[in-house]
């Protein structure tokens, strides 16, 4: 595959997310894909899932729990198997979220997503999304709070991450591929 195919291949998952396009799915996500970032979240019920099912699950429980979804890719890097994107996920909080109701706000929340890639598949992502940040980005600020005081490690572990993935060369030259998929 060419980096411009890997490129298109880790966006099309991001419109499998939108429409919860099982076939698509079937197509571009490989048997053994791992979304690291479900796998980190006890509460998400994506966890463990692995291949196409697991990318249309995490698809049903964001689309539960926030419509209007929709990614906007700002940039897309790729190097040999990998490809970073940083993106924008908008919608409308209209679900339950981890344990907060509904607020009916709309949201933006920044992104980057790392993916490995295989023979036109996508193996495995990791996004810098993390439920705390999710949270505040759709002003459920005292949940937040509450929320926060518990995960706190989970907080700054998360800043910290985003500041070192500010630069799209770092994701694709120093972060820890391995944690990903291993190959």
């Amino acid at each position: 595959m060419t980096l411009e195919q890997n490129k298109q291949v880790a966006l099309e998952a991001f419109r499998v997310i939108e429409t919860d396009d099982s076939v698509a799915a079937d197509r571009i996500i490989a048997p053994d894909f791992i979304n690291r970032e479900a796998d980190d979240d006890p509460d998400r019920p994506d966890r463990g899932l692995r291949g196409p099912a697991g990318l249309i699950a995490t698809s049903r429980w964001l689309c539960g729990t926030f419509s209007d979804l929709r990614f906007d890719h700002h940039e897309v890097v790729a190097e040999d198997e990998r490809v970073v994107i940083e993106l924008t996920m908008t919608g409308t909080h209209t679900g339950a979220f981890h344990g907060i109701p509904p607020t009916h706000q709309r949201f933006q929340q920044r992104q980057f997503h790392l993916f490995r890639m295989r023979a036109g598949q996508n193996r495995g992502a990791f996004g810098s999304a993390g439920r705390s940040r999710l949270a505040a980005s759709t002003r459920c600020a005292e949940a937040v709070s509450n929320r926060a005081r518990s995960e706190r490690g989970i907080l700054i572990a998360v800043h910290r991450k985003q500041r070192r993935a500010r630069s799209l060369e770092y994701a694709l030259t120093k972060f820890d591929w391995s944690a990903i998929a291993q190959t």
